[in-house]
């Protein structure tokens, strides 16, 4: 039975280019391992065992890293929720407004851009306001009933207190309300 340490000692110094082996302590002689063309004295014991045991010539990965299965999957991944995160951000935009929700959004924002600049206070007529659409005609909320024979776009300024308000727009059979409170304009019944 040999000494697993000489069995150790003969692949090392075989492998480092050493000639003398230790005798086998049984009477079988040990196979010599084969020596890689490219093994020189002063490798690693590492890279030496690695050739003895038959893995020389495989690259050892780190351990996160093993196969570039992993990787791709990883890869594929990241490119799957970065497309996810780019198409939610898409749809997430609210549709651009036109025609007379735009006309009343802009309006709107002209009221609270007067009320951050005034310390609180609302304008007493929107169509003062630069804002203002040129095409229409400004009514108070008591004149609901009346109606611009010209057709022009109307609109109603209806303050709710010193803090509230809402602006009613009339274009034709459509009326369209923006209320301060959420925000958000709505289309109406006449």
């Amino acid at each position: 039975m040999t000494n697993s340490n000489d069995d150790l000692r003969a692949l090392i110094d075989a492998a480092a280019g050493a000639t003398n082996n230790p005798k086998p302590t049984s009477g079988r002689p040990t196979a010599s391992p084969t020596v890689p063309s490219d093994a020189r004295p002063g490798h690693d014991i590492r890279s030496l065992v690695q050739q003895a045991s038959g893995i020389a010539g495989k690259p050892v990965a780190p351990p996160g890293l093993r196969s570039t299965g992993n990787r791709q999957r990883l890869l594929a991944f990241a490119v799957v929720l970065a497309l996810l995160l780019a198409a939610g951000g898409w749809f997430a935009q609210p549709p651009a407004l036109s025609g007379a929700p735009a006309s009343l959004h802009k309006l709107a924002q002209a009221v609270e851009q007067y009320r951050l600049s005034r310390n609180g206070s609302l304008p007493e007529q929107l169509s003062k306001m630069e804002q203002f659409p040129k095409d229409a005609v400004e009514w108070q909320l008591k004149h609901w009933k009346a109606r611009d024979a010209a057709g022009r776009t109307e609109i109603l300024w209806a303050p709710n207190g010193p803090k509230h308000y809402r602006i009613v727009l009339r274009q034709g059979n459509e009326v369209w309300v923006y209320s301060d409170m959420d925000g958000k304009s709505k289309q109406t019944k006449p």
